[in-house]
């Protein structure tokens, strides 16, 4: 999505609040503030406040880097997978 691009380059990120894309951008809130702007006040109020705040383009394209990347997305699923089939395991003993 066009989130992961704005966060690979760095760039400050107006959104809404709703499910994952705000739970994702909720996180790079906690690790960048100012880097991310909700709707919950009007355009001019954040246009200004982005052109006021001074935040760590550097972090968010690190915070982009360790998290949502091809590779990582690969190492979230190959680990959600080798715990299903530990997990299957442990099940299929129990019979």
């Amino acid at each position: 999505t066009k989130l992961f691009e704005y966060m690979a380059l760095g760039l400050p990120i107006i959104s809404t609040k709703v499910s994952q894309p705000y739970e994702l951008l909720t996180a790079l809130l906690k690790e960048v503030p100012g880097s991310v702007f909700f709707y919950d006040q009007s355009i001019k109020e954040i246009i200004d406040e982005i052109n006021t705040n001074d935040f760590d383009r550097d972090k968010v394209v690190d915070f982009f880097n360790e998290n949502h990347t091809w590779d990582m997305r690969a190492k979230d699923y190959l680990i959600s997978i080798t715990n299903t089939l530990n997990s299957l395991k442990w099940s299929i003993r129990a019979f």
